[in-house]
């Protein structure tokens, strides 16, 4: 019984660090062009993906480099989506990759102190930009983020009996979402 639990989780983390090892970022010093007042090279770095960049966002107090990526056409498997892609967190200044995790390229990401907001048509929810881990969960779709408040407003999903949303289906309800905790503030019905 030890032996097979010790196969099953070598495989586990197998897959898992093949999993990892499949999102690669190369970086290179490179010259950006020439200052023609002092005639000097300007130096600037090159980073280069292993998958098409969806979508990107640079944060210039930490350093740090989101990247949505697209998945490779060619290595689409039936199981998954062609819908679905990976975000990315790569530090700039030690050029490695932080974390990263299965993203579906229709999301949308708002950018938010130490967090990352990513709504799709269906629900919300906030990950930690240093872990990539999820902090909360919502099903509202937002679409607006004020950080200075901070809240985001969205419509919640009607329900079925079985609780989960409907994805076609919005509710006339629009929503003040607090970003800290994801719980409704307020709400009133505007269609």
């Amino acid at each position: 019984m030890k032996k097979l639990l010790i196969i099953f989780l070598s495989s586990c983390i197998l897959k898992l660090s093949f999993a990892q090892s499949e999102l690669k970022v190369f970086s290179n010093k490179t010259v950006a062009g020439k200052n023609y007042i002092t005639n000097e090279d300007i130096p600037a770095s090159e980073y280069v993906f292993s998958r098409r960049i969806n979508n990107y966002h640079i944060d210039p107090k930490t350093k740090t480099l989101t990247v949505q990526l697209r998945p490779d056409s060619n290595k689409t498997s039936k199981k998954k989506s062609a819908n679905t892609g990976y975000l990315l967190s790569y530090d700039l200044k030690t050029n490695r990759i932080n974390w990263s995790k299965e993203a579906d390229l229709g999301s949308s990401f708002y950018f938010h102190g130490n967090t990352i907001i990513e709504t799709t048509s269906y629900s919300s929810n906030c990950l930690n930009m240093e872990t990539g881990y999820t902090q909360w969960d919502g099903i509202s779709t937002m679409y607006y983020v004020d950080e200075s408040l901070p809240v985001g407003l969205g419509y919640k999903r009607r329900l079925y009996s079985s609780k989960k949303p409907d994805s076609t289906k919005l509710s006339g309800n629009l929503e003040g979402i607090y970003l800290k905790n994801g719980k409704p503030l307020w709400n009133r019905e505007i269609n």
